[in-house]
This record gives structure tokens, C-alpha cells and sequence, in this order.
């Protein structure tokens, strides 16, 4: 009588060809209305249960699973992921690395944390946890039919097979997910050794353990901003940044102390301090003024997502606005944006800062900085079409915008250099770029430089005025869409 290598399980909590009868145990037992069988080859168990040749075989979990092999053997429906969990002892936090593969074998990566009260005394078990659920929601978004989950914790499969008793609340939470989850994807799991060498656990791990570090901030009660995760060069750039659109402005280092750099931003009777310590914190202490909002502004720019910006905004403002209603208030602003004409971080950040900034009540000393990151958002566009027409290039090192010039006849108003770049335009994008640059001009330079005439410089006195010209900002970087 043959042996039978292969057990195939056609209905269980996960189809899927196996080599060891004990690994079809786990599939079936228990499970209502399962079939399977077990067969001497595996051609003749993929034909029991159907259309399912590239359906890769699960090794058990005694043996070295080739990961490679595995990978290779992937349909277009099914993507893997490799999750793991980490925990950080002093701020209770926990988070998740994620690394997913699809069959063309491209990557993406995910990572996340929280503190969640509810879940955090299951430590790093609560970040592994939640990076599945990542997983499986983005598979789910994307329309995979299927996910591998490759995991760490073993009560990651045995909590949603059943075999283990949920009892903490987030693996009570976790098992409500998985139910819930199976009407829209088939899951499967497998067990990996932790630092087993398998390349994408360990990037995983990796992950886990930066995702401790994430871009994003607190807001502690003395009026410190703390920033994690933005790199000491990073902000460097930020403070050439700022002495470049104000000369004024001094960025002066005071030392190294206990592995913390020291540096005092000042702008006339202004001074922002800005600590950065080596192992990745960063903190800004300083009064309100167009210098820390300016300074605030560029840092915004560098966090990963809407999401941090979304939280740095809200403490730093000290208000609570949604994501959901942000969202909803960048798609009234700015129908047309689409990120297939213009994906960039910084952008969309500094984008999302200004729609926020529509969104702001109650009073304040002054109103100017609130339409600073729209203004600047402008220079992108600009210079976007300028690298595009072939007029500038990526490493120019001249700054400005030079190829315009005067209206004869007209204080103020510039267009394009007609002799030397008109031609690259149509008649739409020339009457755009200029209109563009002219709002640019007479705001940019009139809110955020003092000006030699002094009745060039003005400031925003009122909410509503500053909400009125981000608003017509706005609307000036919608056409763009619609024109080029």
C-alpha cells in the first residue's frame, strides 16, 4: 500500500497541501464539515482540491522551511507577510514590524505602535498581534484572495484556531478580528523560530524595533515638543533651511552634553532651543512665535504620514480634529490632487498642514504663520514644471525663481520671460504659471520677509483672513491638476 505523504485539506481552517498528518490535524480537528484526504503524490492532492498549482506545500514545522521555495511557488492571490512584535520597558509602548511579499516578488514594509491601556501588559505579544491585523486588512484592502502570515508568537495560530482560550482582552479582541476577517480572505500560519536567520523575520524584527522610534511626538505638560525618529542631519537641513528664507536668522550649536547636542535658534527677540540626543529624541522648547512655527512647519514635512501630522498638529495646538474630517476637508479643497501627478511626502504633509490650519479657531497674537505652509507649498508646483519644461534642473544651484520678469506698466505683476521661455507653454499653462507665481510673489515675500518699504510687509490679523487666503491657495494648487 502507498504511503501517504501528502494530506490534502480542501475545507478546514486553512486549505492547503501538508506533509505530516499531524500538521492536517490542526486544520480539520474540531472544524465543522471539513474535508480532506491523503494521497501518495502531490499532483494527485492538487487535483482533490482543485485548481491549485502553484498552491505551495507547508512543510511541518520540525523541518527547515525554505522559505525561497515557498515564495516561488506564490499565486497572484496570495501574499505573505512576516510580522513580529517589540515592547519598550520605559514608555510602555509597543509596536509591530511587518514585511510583505507577493508573488513577483516585491515588498512592502509596515510598521506601527500605540500604547493602547487596555493591551499593553501583554508587552511585545500586543505589537505582533496588531501587526497582523495590518497585515490582513491590507491584504484585504489590495483584494487578495489569501495571506500566509509567517509569525513569531505561538498564540498568534492557536488563539485563532481555537485551541488556545482567549482571556486577555486583546487576544479576546484579536479573535473577534480573525472571525471576522475570514469572510473576506483565507489565512493561513506559519510558525517561525525567532532569529532563525530567515531574512525577512529578521527585517521584520528590525521593523518591530523602529517602529519603537517612529516618526511622531508628545506633547509634555512644560511646553516641550518631543520629536522620535527624525535624525540629527535631518534636522540640520531644517536649520540651513531656515537661515536660507530668513538671513536673520542665527542657528548657533552650544556643545555636546550627555550625548546631547545643543542648539539655539534665535530671530531677533525670539529664541528656540532644540536638543538632539543620539539615540533618537529630539526635543523643541520654546515661545510661540513666527520662528517656532516656521521651525514647526519643516518639521512636519518630515514625518512619515497624515497620521503623525494629524497628532504633532493637535498637541502642538493643543485642539483634537480628526483624520476622518481632515480628509474630507482636503477633498473639498483640492479635488483634483492625485498623487499619480505629484506623490511626495513632503508635499502632501505640507498640504495637509494647510487644510488643517482652514480647520483652526480661537484667537491669537497673529495670524501670518497659518498660511505659510500653503505659500510654500507653491514653491513645489513651481519648480515642478519648471524641472518638467526642461528650464531648470533637479541640482540648479541658483535659488529664486529667475526665468520671470516685470509687466511693463505694472507694479508687482511678473510673467514669464517671453524671449526665452513663452514658447514651452501652452496658452492655458502660461496664463496658469504666471497667475501662480504673481499669488506666490505678493504674498510669499509680503507676509514672510520684511520688506526695504515697510508698506510691503504685512500680517494676517484675523482667523479669517488667513483662512480666506489658504483657502484661495489652495484652490490655485487644485488647477494645476486640471491644467498640466
Amino acid at each position: 500500500m502507498a504511503k501517504k505523504n501528502y494530506y490534502a485539506v480542501k475545507i478546514g481552517r486553512v486549505t492547503g497541501i501538508y506533509e505530516t498528518w499531524v500538521e492536517c490535524q490542526k486544520q480539520i480537528n474540531g472544524y465543522t464539515g471539513a474535508v480532506y484526504k491523503g494521497f501518495a503524490t502531490k499532483e494527485e492532492a492538487e487535483q482533490f482540491i482543485g485548481d491549485t498549482s502553484s498552491l505551495p506545500v507547508v512543510q511541518s514545522e520540525n523541518s527547515n522551511l525554505d522559505i525561497k521555495d515557498y515564495l516561488s511557488k506564490l499565486d497572484e492571490e496570495t501574499l505573505v507577510a512576516f510580522v513580529d512584535g517589540s515592547y519598550d520597558e520605559k514608555s510602555k509602548v509597543y509596536g509591530y514590524g511587518v514585511v510583505l511579499v507577493s508573488k513577483d516578488g516585491t515588498t512592502e514594509e509596515i510598521i506601527g505602535s500605540d500604547n493602547n491601556k487596555d493591551y499593553v501588559d501583554t508587552r511585545n505579544v500586543a505589537g505582533e498581534i496588531e501587526g497582523v491585523q495590518s497585515a490582513i486588512t491590507h491584504a484585504v484592502g489590495k483584494g487578495y484572495k489569501r495571506i500566509a502570515i509567517f509569525y513569531d508568537y505561538t498564540g498568534i495560530e492557536k488563539w485563532a484556531s481555537g485551541e488556545w482560550n482567549a482571556k486577555a482582552a486583546i487576544a479576546k479582541d484579536y479573535v473577534v478580528f480573525i472571525t471576522d476577517m475570514r469572510r473576506c480572505i483565507d489565512i493561513e500560519y506559519h510558525k517561525v523560530k525567532a532569529h532563525s536567520g530567515i531574512e525577512y523575520n529578521e527585517k521584520a524584527d528590525e521593523l518591530a524595533k523602529r517602529s519603537l522610534l517612529k516618526k511622531g511626538i508628545k506633547n509634555s505638560s512644560d511646553g516641550c515638543v518631543t520629536i522620535t525618529g527624525i535624525a540629527m542631519d535631518e534636522f540640520e537641513s531644517i536649520f540651513e533651511l531656515l537661515m536660507i528664507s530668513n538671513p536673520v536668522i542665527k542657528v548657533k550649536g552650544v556643545g555636546e552634553v550627555k550625548k546631547c547636542t545643543n542648539y539655539i535658534i534665535s530671530l531677533n527677540n525670539d529664541r528656540v532651543v532644540v536638543s538632539c540626543w543620539k539615540k533618537g529624541t529630539t526635543t523643541i522648547q520654546g515661545k510661540q512665535s513666527k520662528l517656532l512655527e516656521e521651525l514647526m512647519m519643516l518639521v512636519v514635512e518630515l514625518l512619515p504620514g497624515n497620521g503623525e501630522v494629524v497628532e504633532l498638529l493637535n498637541d502642538y495646538h493643543e485642539v483634537i480634529i480628526e483624520q476622518h474630517n481632515i480628509d474630507v476637508k482636503f477633498s473639498n479643497l483640492i479635488p483634483h490632487f492625485t498623487k499619480s501627478k505629484t506623490n511626495d511626502q513632503k508635499l502632501i504633509n505640507a498640504l495637509n498642514q494647510a487644510v488643517y490650519n482652514t480647520m483652526l479657531k480661537g484667537d491669537r497674537p497673529e495670524y501670518t504663520d497659518l498660511a505659510t505652509p500653503a505659500l510654500r507649498a507653491i514653491e513645489y508646483y513651481l519648480y515642478k514644471v519648471f524641472i518638467n519644461k526642461g528650464i531648470m534642473s533637479v541640482d540648479d544651484k541658483r535659488h529664486g525663481f529667475w526665468c520671470f520678469e516685470p509687466v511693463p506698466g505694472y507694479d508687482n505683476v511678473y510673467q514669464i520671460k517671453k524671449n526665452q521661455y513663452e514658447v514651452l507653454f501652452s496658452r492655458d499653462e502660461l496664463l496658469y504659471i504666471n497667475e501662480l507665481y504673481n499669488f506666490y510673489y505678493n504674498n510669499r515675500h509680503t507676509l514672510n520677509h520684511w520688506n526695504k518699504d515697510s508698506k510691503l510687509t504685512r500680517d494676517l490679523k484675523t482667523m479669517e483672513e488667513a483662512r480666506s487666503l489658504i483657502i484661495s491657495n489652495l484652490a490655485l494648487i487644485d488647477k494645476y491638476y486640471t491644467v498640466f
